[in-house]
């Protein structure tokens, strides 16, 4: 639902006056506006931090440049952007509409004709996509808008410019929805169309059968199904069945590609049933109405604002996944890549940064890992001199964290605490799943509480900064921890 704006909220950005806010997440935040005629649109402003970024600045300019080439009649247009200075902004066509996503869960899986022309309308966005040099790379159902006119394919928040002759992103970072990743993304083969095409096959499936085809408790599990298991198709409308097989080809050289697709969807195939030779007789009635497509939900919903389900979360490096999927490692904090229409009101287009996927689960890379992962450096226990942490902080204290909307919570955290003033590092933080750790800030502290701010001085790909954590002493039962921002997360600490 739009909110108010708040203080410190821009008024007018270019020709548009802003009216509310959208949502916000961790790239940036999305405002309703309105141009000089009364047209609405969604504007989306970078968050300053991130626009102080040198690659993440120049990351921006060369997508806003490649999606004003993408035609306008099955995405969400760019219609304006500032990308010389800041603040930086996009805006983009406002489009009503249920998602996909919410779509299937409140009115249950399409069929018939609604599944086939979803098909073809999604094959459609990723032909123009394709066509302006882009691979989107997030194709999903929250990214997929039922408008009055048809499917429109948007927020190309982590799509990569086919053309670009420089490394803007992180070696070694998957970005996408682990459950709709191609499994050359997840083991770190190069980024074509066919892994849309991968990721069109998984939304197609979902639609179909209100299921993810790559389903599972937890990140490691659902990675090893993509990488490795056939998909769950169980219930998938027969004529679409085989054209979805093949778009989930583990070899990205065994996938049809986009015109291929809309060959098949658009005219005779093997997948389709051959015409009868006899007419219909006029004089039986018509099939009624069907009853099991999808019902125009009179929801709006912003460009990849997920309104029931946020999925848009980043998630550190994971080892390869084994035979039984390992136990569950978690995600901490919302992704704070480059995205150019994202909208999201609170982090929902995953980006994994994991391992490769091989059989070699003793490669140097996360032997390396590993060793920096347990070796966190923690400040000693020692320092019990004056200062303004309670005696009863102090010392090393473990244990794990539930966060809200998480892939795979909880995941383990240890914090070591020493004495110290407010304003002065007074301990560490490490996270050894996420593969990051930091220092510690005392901002408050009481008999029975602390706040501290958490700077991430390792791994600062995998979890976002300056997270303010509340820490309460529980007599018997050890240290509460909580963060309420940008997303909420408790858990309790032992030492």
């Amino acid at each position: 639902m739009p909110e108010d704006l708040q203080p410190g909220d821009p008024r007018r950005l270019g020709g548009y006056r802003l009216l509310s806010r959208l949502g916000r997440g961790g790239m940036g935040t999305v405002y309703l506006g309105e141009d000089d005629d009364g047209g609405q649109a969604a504007i989306k402003v970078i968050n300053q931090e991130l626009a102080s970024d040198t690659a993440f600045a120049e990351r921006f300019r060369q997508e806003v440049r490649a999606a004003r080439r993408v035609r306008r009649f099955c995405t969400a247009p760019v219609l304006d952007a500032e990308i010389d200075r800041p603040p930086y902004y996009v805006v983009t066509e406002f489009i009503t509409g249920p998602t996909l996503q919410d779509a299937v869960e409140s009115e249950g899986p399409l069929r018939g004709s609604d599944l086939e022309g979803l098909a073809v309308g999604m094959a459609t966005a990723l032909s123009a996509i394709h066509d302006a040099g882009l691979v989107h790379r997030d194709l999903k159902p929250t990214n997929v808008l039922l408008s009055s006119f048809g499917p429109r394919v948007i927020d190309f928040g982590i799509a990569r410019a086919l053309d670009s002759r420089t490394a803007v992103t992180r070696t070694g970072q998957l970005v996408g929805t682990p459950a709709y990743l191609a499994p050359e993304l997840i083991t770190g083969g190069e980024v074509t169309p066919v892994a849309d095409v991968f990721s069109w096959g998984c939304v197609l499936a979902f639609a179909g059968t209100g299921r993810d085809p790559f389903n599972g408790r937890t990140l490691p599990e659902i990675l090893h199904r993509v990488v490795y298991e056939p998909p769950d198709l169980d219930g998938l409308d027969p004529s679409l069945r085989g054209i979805v097989e093949a778009s989930l080809a583990k070899d990205p050289k065994a996938r049809p590609g986009v015109p291929e697709l809309l060959t098949r969807l658009t005219g005779h195939s093997p997948d389709t049933p051959d015409p009868s030779t006899n007419p219909p007789d006029p004089s039986t009635n018509p099939p009624g109405p069907s009853t099991s497509g999808r019902q125009q939900s009179p929801t709006i919903t912003m460009h990849g604002q997920p309104v029931v389900r946020p999925h848009r979360v980043r998630h550190a490096p994971f080892p390869p996944p084994p035979p039984p999927p390992p136990p569950r490692p978690r995600k901490r904090f919302p992704c704070l890549v480059i995205g150019l229409l994202a909208i999201v009101a609170v982090p929902a287009v995953v980006i994994v940064a994991v391992t490769m996927l091989v059989p070699d689960s003793g490669s140097s890379a996360d032997r390396s890992s590993s060793r920096k992962s347990g070796a966190t450096a923690s400040p000693g226990t020692s320092g019990r001199g004056r200062g303004d942490v309670p005696a009863k902080f102090l010392g090393k204290w473990h244990g794990s964290v539930d966060q809200e909307d998480s892939l795979n919570s909880p995941y383990p955290v240890v914090l070591t605490l020493t004495q110290g003033r407010v304003g002065t590092v007074v301990g560490r933080s490490s996270y050894p799943t996420l593969r990051c750790g930091g220092e510690l800030k005392l901002t408050k502290a009481s008999t029975g509480r602390l706040m501290v701010e958490e700077h991430i001085t390792t791994g600062q790909a995998n979890c976002v900064d300056d997270t303010v954590i509340t820490l309460r002493y529980r007599t018997g039962k050890g240290i509460d921890y909580s963060f309420n921002d940008p997303d909420t997360g408790h858990g309790s600490l032992t030492h």
